[in-house]
């Protein structure tokens, strides 16, 4: 508990709206799996998709200086393709964030914050090169304010005509 109160979650939580996440948010009330098993939402099998709901939500992101869509972002990283691919023992969100004690980039106590990120990848490596550095790098500020037609495709994720030639002819329905 001291450990979130230290972090950026807990001092967003009395803004209105409820944008930031308590206990509850990420332990359930009733149903509090420990980490370790597979089913529990902060396992590391699970602890991404968790962390998405609220850091790739569109109506979070709008109302926030959160980075844009890091969670998807980390799904195009080495540990992201790894961790989608059955593999646990890869760093996670909390692995590099911190589970409870989670604060921005530019905070110096944080683990990610740029003069103490190396410090933590050799958490878990014993060499740490920059095009690791590079793999695992979040982007900062804002997310830009897309075109009309880019939010549209965000929104309402459409297939191109080409992929489906069937459905587009009637055939597939």
């Amino acid at each position: 508990y001291d450990a979130y109160q230290r972090g950026t979650h807990a001092r967003g939580g009395g803004r209105p709206g409820g944008l930031s996440p308590t206990c509850v948010s990420c332990h359930g009330s009733h149903d509090i799996l420990p980490v370790q098993d597979r089913e529990a939402a902060t396992s590391r099998s699970q602890v991404s998709l968790l962390c998405a709901r609220c850091h790739d939500d569109p109506a979070v992101l709008r109302h926030t200086r959160l980075p844009s869509f890091p969670v998807e972002g980390y799904g195009s990283t080495f540990h992201g393709i790894a961790n989608a691919h059955g593999m646990v023992d890869v760093a996670t969100c909390p692995s590099c964030h911190g589970p409870h004690d989670v604060l921005p980039a530019s905070d110096p106590h944080s683990r990610v914050n740029p003069a103490r990120v190396k410090r933590t990848c050799r958490t878990c490596h014993d060499e740490v090169t920059p095009a690791m550095l590079a793999q695992v790098t979040h982007g900062e500020g804002p997310p830009a304010a897309p075109h009309l037609l880019e939010r549209l495709q965000h929104d309402f994720p459409v297939a191109p005509p080409w992929v489906n030639p069937t459905v587009i002819a009637g055939l597939g329905t």
